[in-house]
């Protein structure tokens, strides 16, 4: 299965995010909205999934941290970087991403297709899902650790290059990326167009409802400027724009035990 369940939208249907669709994703909303329980329910169907491997960087230390400690001692954990004390290590997260994308072309390329099909998801091709929470707060902290070095020993190019070509390269091999940042801005964003998946929670005004949802009519926007916690908007490509209530949201307590107990299973057996 790569459809879970995560919310039910105003009419009462089910609302299904896939995994395994080749898009990328922004999830957004201010303090408190709901935004973070969201991602909680995500990430541990998404760890009970077992060709799904859940890496990134958080600077937080708080969304990634069950899955680091999960896999604390295998070759997994280099590909979590929580914190700010290592900015060097958080570079080196995407670009080995980034190196795990090429290679993955160059494998694509010798075999005469352009993407990896769903039915080759499996121990030696995981589904990476590649998680970037605090995104605006990731490259607030790159650009202080910049002061003062040449442009060319400046890290928050390099992550924000790396980034966008996941975002632009990264579907067709298996990568998929989840770009999480309270309120949606130009400058943050850079790469937006890419962003198939955009899900929202309340922001505080109609300008960052309209940074990610252009085309919403402006009851759309109203209501998610004013929308109560838990209740947000989802627009993914080709569909139209869906209010929802969220159904996966989770405590962090809960999403911990669900992704030490998913994650330590598959540790014990190999993967």
């Amino acid at each position: 299965m790569s459809g879970f369940r995560v919310g039910r939208d105003e009419n009462g249907l089910d609302l299904e995010v896939d995994l395994f669709a080749p898009m990328m994703s922004v999830v957004s909303g201010a303090t408190r909205s709901g935004k973070s329980s969201f991602m909680y329910g995500v990430l541990a169907l998404a760890a009970e999934h077992p060709h799904v491997d859940v890496v990134g960087v958080d600077p937080s230390g708080i969304l990634l941290a069950p899955f680091a400690d999960a896999y604390a001692g295998t070759d997994l954990e280099p590909w979590y970087h929580l914190g700010t004390a290592d900015p060097e290590h958080a570079i080196a997260v995407v670009e080995g991403l980034v190196a795990i994308m090429d290679g993955r072309l160059a494998l694509l390329r010798n075999a005469g297709t352009d993407q990896i099909p769903l039915a080759a998801f499996a121990d030696t091709f995981p589904l990476v899902l590649a998680v970037f929470e605090e995104y605006a707060g990731a490259l607030t902290w790159l650009s202080g650790v910049d002061q003062g070095r040449k442009p060319a020993d400046r890290l928050q190019s390099r992550f924000l290059g790396a980034v966008g070509r996941l975002l632009r390269e990264g579907a067709k091999t298996g990568v998929r990326c989840w770009i999480v940042t309270q309120i949606p801005r130009a400058e943050i964003l850079t790469d937006r167009a890419q962003l198939a998946r955009r899900v929202s929670f309340r922001l505080p005004s109609a300008t960052e409802v309209r940074m990610l949802f252009e085309a919403a009519d402006s009851d759309l926007v109203e209501r998610l400027s004013n929308a109560a916690p838990g209740v947000g908007l989802i627009h993914e490509a080709g569909q139209p724009h869906r209010l929802f209530r969220a159904t996966a949201a989770l405590d962090y307590a809960a999403y911990r035990s669900r992704v030490l107990a998913a994650r330590g299973t598959a540790r014990r057996n190999g993967d």
